[in-house]
């Protein structure tokens, strides 16, 4: 969505429907705001399988991948099982840590300085 091109009143209520804090606040910074609330929240919504649900991992590179989404690509294309064959899924341990490790990266976008990014 281009933000610019709202109103000062539009702009506070696309931060309403967000839960953002709007009062007193320049059009500049609550385009800032939401621009920031877009980036993050494209972080952090994912299908339960913990791919991107905008685009999916195979189609993108492995360089532009964030380092849980590696792991996980990397869990996915090693899990086998005794036999040799692939299994269905990863072991439990396998995707409780690279659940850990997506949280923790999900945590430092959060919290993250503008300039850190």
């Amino acid at each position: 969505m281009d933000f610019k091109k709202l109103t000062v009143v539009q702009l506070r209520e696309e931060c309403r429907k967000r839960n953002i804090n709007s009062v007193n606040i320049k059009k500049s910074d609550l385009i800032d705001l939401l621009l920031r609330y877009e980036d993050e929240n494209k972080a952090v919504y994912r299908d339960e399988a913990g791919e991107s649900s905008s685009v999916p991992l195979e189609s993108r590179s492995f360089d532009e991948l964030s380092e849980s989404e590696k792991i996980q690509a990397r869990i996915r294309r090693f899990a086998c099982n005794k036999s040799g064959k692939d299994s269905e899924g990863a072991n439990a341990l396998d995707a409780v840590y690279a659940e850990e490790l997506q949280k923790q990266e999900e945590r430092r976008r959060r919290f993250a300085r503008p300039a850190d990014k």
